[in-house]
């Protein structure tokens, strides 16, 4: 019986009972399916799942609760015959519902999700797959969903507790990206904390228009496992599509939550996104949010959320509420939070990758920032830093200052080796349409705003400034204090 066959008309506790061989039960979970399973979310998962409700959609279909299960339960069976307990996935696949499918078919399994971006160079590409025992594509997936006996035999374990369960990697911004192992137990705490946080239920419905190798992206997936939420996942980004969805006006697309950075934002807002219906939470991460961007946001009656987070901790650490004015806001439940000597944030809790803990139990942010009657401020990348005559001076601080200037929509900001200053700070800058660079006026300006040691020595007008997918100024070619 192929998966078609069980789920064409079938209900969710029909098709459990046939994989367990009883069909007289009235009540079934994931330690029924697979033997010694612990209590984890990925039973959680089962448990909620939402019965004939659209629970993952995408632009080809949509999975009622039903389907969405017993696609897991097929897909552990297809690669349990493929690797054993530990063994690392790799799922190369568009976001959707196959992609959840096999993420949850694989923990089922005992299995480690890696997620692949096609759009990697080859040589990091090649070189992550290489650790992979398997690597699933769509050709794989077709392969399952067609020929696979799902009454072959359930799996032999699932991944629970400090088992390995999911290999994302950092953006590599000012670096090589770096390898994060996150246990189920550190996704489990994730989604509950971040679940809370953000309001999400069962009648709820998540917009994940981010990659889902990214942290923002996955993380919304597994906070929606936890918590029984529907979801809407999208094979790239689309404004056009982004803002009809939220505005309601494709069928079921009742969006009560969405994931943006501050780039998807602006081009939502281009695209005519405004008082979505249903929103009650846009998310919002992955780079500095400009204050212009968010005051249009806002007047938009987009319920703007800014978080702080970090692929080591599956996305976030602090939200901002929505009547906060920018800024970083409360720390999840279950974190704890200190300020170095030199400013850098660090964090312990049960939702860090146990791969990512330093030997004193603390996550070192390289984050630099403020924590003040419970509040995170975040003011620069402490790795970032540029360091002037002595002063140290925050990348990130001095671009904000520079966008909410008249002309000026973007900027970098960075150190040049200098041998009086030690580095020297300068800036490129994207000017309006119509606009020339006038230096000593935004010198005039920024001495409003800055430290005289903050403000850039000199200026350059540039057509763009380099960003990753996220949104993020890559800052892996500036000159800094690692070339002095």
């Amino acid at each position: 019986m192929t998966v078609s066959q069980l789920t064409a008309g079938a209900s969710w506790l029909t098709v459990g009972s046939l994989l367990v061989g009883q069909a007289d039960a009235c009540e079934i979970s994931l330690s029924d399916v697979v033997p010694d399973a612990q209590s984890s979310f990925y039973d959680l998962y089962a448990l909620r799942s939402r019965g004939g409700s659209p629970t993952i959609t995408d632009p080809a279909g949509s999975w009622s609760g039903e389907e969405a299960y017993v696609h897991s339960l097929a897909a552990a069976g297809f690669l349990s015959g493929l690797a054993r307990p530990r063994d690392r996935v790799a799922l190369e696949l568009p976001s959707g519902r196959d992609w959840v499918a096999f993420a949850t078919g694989s923990w089922l399994a005992g299995l480690v999700v890696v997620p692949i971006d096609s759009r990697w160079p080859r040589s990091r590409r090649e070189r992550v797959l290489s650790s992979c025992a398997v690597h699933i594509t769509e050709l794989e997936v077709g392969r399952a969903w067609s020929d696979l006996d799902v009454l072959g035999g359930p799996p032999a374990r699932v991944v629970a507790g400090e088992d390995p369960a999911l290999v994302l990697f950092t953006s590599g911004t000012t670096g090589p990206p770096k390898e994060v192992v996150h246990s189920t137990a550190s996704l489990e705490a994730q989604a509950t904390a971040g679940a809370l946080a953000t309001g999400l239920g069962p009648n709820s419905m998540w917009l994940i228009p981010m990659p889902l190798t990214h942290a923002g992206g996955i993380g919304a997936v597994v906070r929606c496992l936890c918590a029984g939420s529907a979801m809407t996942l999208l094979p790239k980004f689309d404004a056009q599509e982004c803002a009809a969805l939220l505005q309601g006006r494709e069928q079921g697309s009742a969006i009560t939550h969405v994931s943006f950075v501050p780039t998807m934002l602006g081009r939502a807002l281009a695209a005519g996104l405004s008082d979505p219906p249903t929103l009650e939470v846009a998310l919002i991460g992955g780079a500095p949010l400009d204050p212009a961007l968010r005051r249009e946001a806002v007047s938009k009656g987009i319920p703007v959320r800014e978080s702080w987070g970090m692929t080591e901790t599956l996305g976030l650490i602090s939200l901002a509420g929505i009547s906060d004015d920018g800024g970083s806001g409360l720390l999840l439940e279950g974190l704890e939070l200190r300020v170095g000597t030199d400013s850098e944030l660090s964090v312990r809790g049960a939702m860090i990758a146990p791969s990512a803990i330093g030997k004193d139990k603390w996550l070192h942010t390289g984050d630099v920032g403020s924590f003040v009657d419970g509040r995170v401020r975040i003011t620069g990348r402490l790795g970032s830093m540029i360091i002037s005559g002595g002063e140290n001076v925050s990348p990130d601080a001095v671009e904000a200052a520079l966008r909410e200037l008249d002309g000026v929509m973007d900027a970098l900001v960075y150190g040049v080796s200098d041998p009086e200053w030690g580095q020297r700070v300068e800036a490129d800058v994207v000017l309006s349409a119509g606009r020339s660079l006038d230096a000593e006026g935004i010198i005039q300006s920024l001495s409003l705003v800055l430290s005289p040691w903050e403000i850039p020595k000199s200026f350059s007008a540039v057509d763009e400034i380099q960003r990753d997918q996220l949104g993020k100024i890559d800052r892996s070619s500036d000159d800094t204090s690692s070339e002095l």
